[in-house]
């Protein structure tokens, strides 16, 4: 079986939307190939693992903003999507993580680029996103955001502006590890008994350094939201992690569960 992965989009693709540019990520082939076992060499992604999922995924930009855009060998039918904010890294780190979480809950996963030292302007992205989405015919209550470590903090962010600014919210909310400082310094002042999704976090209690998750799971449940705590004694989608580490899987299953139940497919 050829996998859908050996390319993204090829580039003289014409654009029939008045939204999406397929050509935005000037600095990414335009066809990813295999190199050795990996489908990138920069990336490091698994060809094992692609091979298994198989996803398909573009390159899009819309509204200023640039993203991967994954789609499941199996998509759920029903309408939902989930927005994903990498952690330290770049919008491909993304991939390792996004690919199986998309291919679990039969999802469509859009990976938002952005760079970590621009809060505000990220924050902008997610909410350009939303708006493509919308636009797109999605409704907010069957969309889910999911952040890993910083982008935990940016998905926490951008809900309480979208609450602010009379924009509604989301179905769900992931937040794996958060670890930001200055954005928990920032958000958890906020009100949050005024409309703010149900959340789950995801954490590794072993890593005693970094307890920033304990900090925004103590301001949700002090708040009302309908707030899950799911500890794990080992890392979980960190960037050494492996793709099949078991305990991936295991919190794959439990997000799964949980977008499920909230955005109700």
């Amino acid at each position: 079986m050829t996998s859908r992965t050996n390319t993204l989009i090829s580039s003289n693709e014409k654009d029939h939307s008045d939204d999406v540019n397929y050509t935005a990520f000037k600095n990414i082939p335009c066809r990813i190939i295999y190199k050795e076992n990996y489908i990138h060499k920069d990336i490091r992604l698994e060809k094992d693992m692609l091979d298994y999922y198989d996803p398909e995924i573009h390159a899009i930009y819309y509204n200023n903003t640039k993203a991967l855009d994954i789609k499941p060998r199996k998509l759920n039918d029903s309408q939902k999507v989930l927005i994903y904010l990498h952690g330290d890294q770049n919008v491909f780190s993304s991939l390792k993580n996004a690919v199986p979480i998309s291919y679990n809950t039969g999802l469509r996963v859009i990976c938002i680029d952005y760079e970590n030292n621009k809060q505000d302007a990220t924050i902008d992205k997610v909410l350009n996103t939303f708006k493509f989405l919308l636009k797109q015919g999605y409704h907010l209550d069957n969309i889910g955001i999911y952040g890993n470590n910083f982008g935990g903090g940016i998905a926490t962010a951008a809900v309480l502006k979208m609450r602010n600014e009379g924009m509604g919210i989301p179905g769900a909310m992931i937040l794996c590890a958060p670890n930001c400082d200055l954005i928990v310094k920032s958000c958890l002042n906020e009100n949050f008994e005024i409309g703010f999704p149900p959340t789950l976090i995801q954490a590794n209690f072993k890593k005693v350094g970094n307890m920033s998750f304990l900090k925004y799971y103590q301001r949700f449940n002090k708040s009302g939201v309908d707030v899950k705590l799911d500890m794990y004694e080992g890392a979980i989608f960190s960037k050494n992690s492996s793709w099949n580490n078991k305990n991936n899987q295991l919190a794959i299953t439990k997000i799964s569960s949980f977008l499920k139940t909230n955005l109700n497919y």
